[in-house]
């Protein structure tokens, strides 16, 4: 549902749908009997008192607009209104109050769903207004997801584009039964034999798409139109003959009233004085204040807590059921307690799970999917209700690949849990477009690792009685990139995990700031350094070991060590050390080092190490980032320590081969994502640092999607700068990372492209290389598809 947060204002203390929701009342008494209070600034009585009660007369149905970008949705939204408010039955809400916020203004596109109310002879409707931008569809899908019908808008002049095609694959995949199409802007196609090869290639997309074409209603108009009151023709009795058609075509949602309470949480927000307020649309049975709930989802633990309120569009509910847009006050929570894609449920009726097992459908080329195979350990993005989670696929032993167009069983593992059903839904997506889409057939209960627990092992018991470091580094030896599997000492290979790449070396440049704790997902994490022996002061002597104790206390529940770490053995630039492997919980380990200094003095008052831990055939992976510093002084410091998960860095096999810049790169995005992805502020610092030194022709394109999609404005500034410059800008374009720029985020390469002919206004190498993008033209020999 839309967003429903209280903005800054001491008179918008509203349990409403208000923020983003426009709630015209359903009778004409109620318009005046009712201040909405988001209106009044000085509301006289308090909101609980003022709430109308909303009354059941006519069947409550969801529809919406969906559509491509730009071909009117939110116009259409605001007609509808417009018309039906000249008949009685709604209340006008015009353009900008549905896309109200600042974003929305300044872009001039729908970025969150917006809900509307209005009435017709026959039904009450809720309207749900999706965004169509491509950088917005895991918001079209929560809306989806709460039609019981849907309205489909394309622009006529533009015909049915890709976002339509999209669009239509959700609405099918996440159950919307019926769509009801309306062909806008006709007022801007002069030939009417347009207008009907236009028509027909919409029936054909939407047969394709496995909805009944031929019978598909599709009314011709204009919602602007029917907004200025012009051309009433195409405009207002068009409006008219399309809710027709929504009335007659949408059937009456069958409701399951009769099982037990749920509701996926679209947004969340706090009312001053009042409690938590839970927004949503109730999946199946009824709901009244009063009752105990469950919220469950993303976390591995369960939140107990009463609902004292109901309200839906404005007005207090008795009771909420299957089918309404609500919004639930509950007891006793904190507004930071509960999430988008959490669920609210009876107590006792669900579980969550990190694996299941599901059918899946891998979308063509054709269809808009991928244009290769994929593996097992694949990690798209899973789209279940409103949760958004990544998760990994494993697939069949005698399944080597699945090529699109394939359907498959196979298991999947998220990072964090969720409520499953047998049945469920879910859409995949990667690079901002759909993959795929499941089925639910069966969920496993997770017993293993929860990585959304952030435990580092399976069991902390296992941890305390069997993890201890002072008997793990009594042998460390070296270990070379360019011959992983040679060890230059007498110990044992380690075979399970693979090395930390030396590309490493940037990431631990930063000092960190004495005697303060870092929090993790964990909870406090210290580490203390201890005053060293004066015998290592001779670092080269390959007999002197320091004394060195680094103690790790996670929530006080057990403690790691290193001692007698020697400065003198397996340092220098390029070499790895690393203890024995070891068992801890039936699985594998090792620990790995690198040492930052340029010499062997650098590293005796300034070690760095890396410590990895890493187990075959299982997601208990992490990589610890431990900074010592000082330990040739007598001060005693807290260093700091970064908790990242193993699915966080790209393979080995993906370096080998690389020259160490890109290779560098490409560990530095993976670890962006995941510093952006855990919270890891000062992690996060550094990958930044780091990819602004490393900008080159070969990976800018990509290194500037990902400053975008994680807020980084320093390395986009720097990017942006370093495309700007006429020698860069035509090797840039060539780049496959280019080709995935435009693809994966289309309004950077518009600014990109905006940037470029401001800074090479006058150079004729950067006017040619914006025009050969612009207009889909040959940049350097090779073709640059036009995909905004």
């Amino acid at each position: 549902m839309a967003s429903v947060a209280v903005r800054n204002s001491k008179a918008r203390r509203v349990f409403t749908l208000s923020a983003r929701i426009r709630s015209p009342c359903c009778r004409g008494p109620a318009v005046s009997a009712v201040e909405s209070p988001i209106d009044s600034v000085q509301a006289p009585n308090p909101w609980w008192r003022s709430m109308a009660t909303f009354t059941r007369t006519k069947p409550h149905v969801n529809v919406g607009t969906i559509g491509h970008v730009d071909h009117g949705k939110t116009t259409l939204t605001a007609a509808i209104t417009k018309v039906l408010a000249e008949e009685g039955k709604a209340k006008a809400v015009a353009f900008d109050e549905i896309d109200k916020a600042p974003e929305e203004k300044k872009r001039g596109i729908t970025i969150a769903t917006a809900h509307v109310e209005y009435e017709t002879a026959k039904r009450h409707y809720a309207h749900v207004d999706c965004p169509g931008h491509a950088d917005y569809v895991k918001n079209m899908i929560t809306g989806a997801a709460q039609m019981d019908g849907g309205i489909l808008v394309v622009s006529a002049p533009d015909g049915p584009m890709p976002q339509t095609k999209e669009h239509i694959l959700l609405a099918r995949q996440v159950g919307v039964p019926s769509l009801v199409c309306f062909l806008n802007k006709v007022d801007a196609v002069d030939d009417p034999e347009l207008l009907e090869l236009v028509e027909m290639e919409l029936r054909e997309l939407l047969s394709f798409y496995k909805f009944p074409g031929d019978d598909i209603p599709i009314v011709r108009g204009s919602a602007l139109s029917a907004l200025e009151g012009s051309n009433e023709e195409i405009g207002k009795k068009a409006i008219l003959k399309l809710m027709e058609a929504v009335d007659s075509y949408i059937p009456d949602p069958v409701r399951q009233l009769d099982k037990p309470f749920l509701m996926p949480v679209e947004d969340v927000f706090t009312i001053q004085g009042r409690g938590t307020v839970a927004t949503g649309r109730v999946e199946q049975g009824i709901i009244k204040p009063g009752e105990e709930v469950e919220i469950l989802g993303l976390s591995p633990n369960k939140l107990k807590t009463t609902v004292t309120g109901v309200e839906m569009f404005k007005k207090t509910l008795d009771f909420g059921q299957a089918g309404d847009n609500v919004g639930l006050l509950l007891r006793g929570l904190k507004r930071d307690e509960i999430q988008r894609g959490m669920v609210i449920a009876k107590t006792g009726t669900l579980k969550t799970y990190t694996k299941f097992e599901a059918e899946i459908y891998v979308l063509t080329k054709e269809e808009g999917g991928r244009h290769t195979a994929f593996f097992s350990n694949y990690r798209p993005q899973f789209y279940m209700r409103t949760a958004d989670v990544t998760g990994k696929v494993e697939l069949p032993e005698n399944v080597k690949m699945v090529m699109p167009g394939d359907n498959v069983t196979a298991i999947f593992d998220l990072i964090y849990p969720v409520p499953l059903e047998a049945g469920q839904r879910f859409a995949l997506r990667e690079g901002g477009r759909t993959v795929g889409a499941g089925v639910v057939s069966k969920a496993n209960h997770s017993t293993g690792h929860d990585l959304g627990s952030r435990t580092v092992l399976a069991s902390k018991d296992t941890i305390d009685q069997t993890l201890k470091f002072e008997e793990l580094i009594s042998s460390i030896f070296r270990f070379q990139r360019e011959k992983k599997s040679e060890i230059s000492s007498p110990s044992p290979p380690i075979i399970n995990p693979n090395p930390l790449p030396v590309i490493f070396r940037r990431f631990v440049g930063v000092q960190s700031r004495p005697c303060t704790p870092l929090m993790v997902g964990m909870g406090r994490v210290y580490q203390e350094t201890a005053r060293p022996s004066s015998s290592s002061a001779s670092p080269s002597s390959p007999a002197v070991t320091t004394s060195t104790s680094v103690t790790e206390t996670v929530n006080g529940s057990h403690e790691f060590k290193i001692t007698g770490y020697s400065l003198a053995k397996g340092i220098g630039i390029g070499k790895y050390m690393a203890s024995d492997t070891f068992m801890v919980g039936g699985y594998t380990w090792a620990i790995y080092f690198y040492p930052d200094g340029k010499s062997v003095e650098d590293n005796a008052t300034y070690v760095s190490l890396f410590i990895a831990l890493a187990s075959e055939g299982t997601d208990v992976r992490a990589l610890f980032e431990l900074t010592l510093l000082d330990q040739s002084g007598r001060e005693r410091h807290k260093a700091l320590l970064h908790f990242i998960y193993w699915d966080a860095l790209p393979d080995f096999e993906e370096l080998t081969g690389m020259n160490s810049k890109w290779a560098s790169t490409l560990v530095s995005q993976h670890l962006l994502a995941a510093a952006d992805r855990y919270g890891l502020d000062r992690l996060r610092l550094l990958c930044e640092a780091n990819l602004c030194e490393e900008v080159a022709i070969n990976t800018v394109a990509t290194t500037l999607a990902l400053a975008e999609q994680h807020h980084c404005f320093q390395l986009k500034s720097v990017c942006l700068k370093f495309v700007a410059l006429p020698e860069n800008l035509r090797a840039v374009m060539q780049t496959d990372g280019f080709e995935y720029l435009k693809a994966s985020c289309p309004h950077v390469l518009t600014e990109l492209l905006e940037y470029v002919a401001r800074i090479n206004e006058h150079s004729i190498v950067g006017k040619q290389g914006i025009e050969g993008v612009m207009d889909g033209g040959d940049a350097n020999g090779r073709r640059v598809k036009q995909r905004l």
